[in-house]
């Protein structure tokens, strides 16, 4: 009985090991006070849209103009580009860095005169992505290409998301 306790014990202490190990944690829950909901995002349609997706999903009511929210998110595109990374014994690309930044700022509508309106300063996220270039394939290196651009977008508001969590 107590060798089965011991095993059941080891096998928790191992998985909870292997989940922090491989980068799991529990997530602190968005909690907005009820002074900044509704929000509108504004800005980059694509960032937008996948921000708002992320903030639906926690449970954050938004709203689609900003004459009835009662804060502001802003999103715009700093920097999106691609550059050789590494080149190859025949003097080609083999490998391109693609990179991608944006702002985020976050306003409370000013309800007085003497209320901080400001809930994150303007603040640039950013991720960057190595992609193999296949010069005999550039369909299919194109392909791949916007499949990472997505990958970049959905990183950066990963990033936008926990600037949100942790105001």
């Amino acid at each position: 009985m107590n060798n089965r306790f011991t095993i059941k014990a080891t096998i928790i202490v191992v998985i909870a090991l292997l989940l922090t190990a491989c980068g799991y944690q529990l997530q602190k829950p968005i909690a907005m006070d009820d002074n900044t909901q509704p929000v509108y995002v504004d800005g980059d349609r694509l960032l937008s849209l996948a921000l708002k997706q992320q903030l639906r999903s926690n449970g954050i009511a938004l709203v689609s103009n900003a004459s009835s929210a009662n804060s502001i998110i802003t999103v715009a595109l700093v920097d999106n580009d691609s550059r050789s990374y590494s080149v190859s014994v025949d003097a080609r690309d083999a490998e391109a860095l693609r990179s991608m930044a944006a702002s985020i700022e976050w306003h409370r509508i000013a309800t007085s005169e003497n209320s901080d309106r400001t809930l994150i300063q303007k603040t640039i996220v950013d991720a960057e992505v190595v992609q193999i270039q296949k010069p005999e394939n550039v369909a299919a290196q194109n392909s791949e290409g916007e499949l990472l651009i997505r990958e970049l977008r959905g990183r950066l508001v990963e990033k936008m998301m926990s600037l949100i969590r942790y105001h």
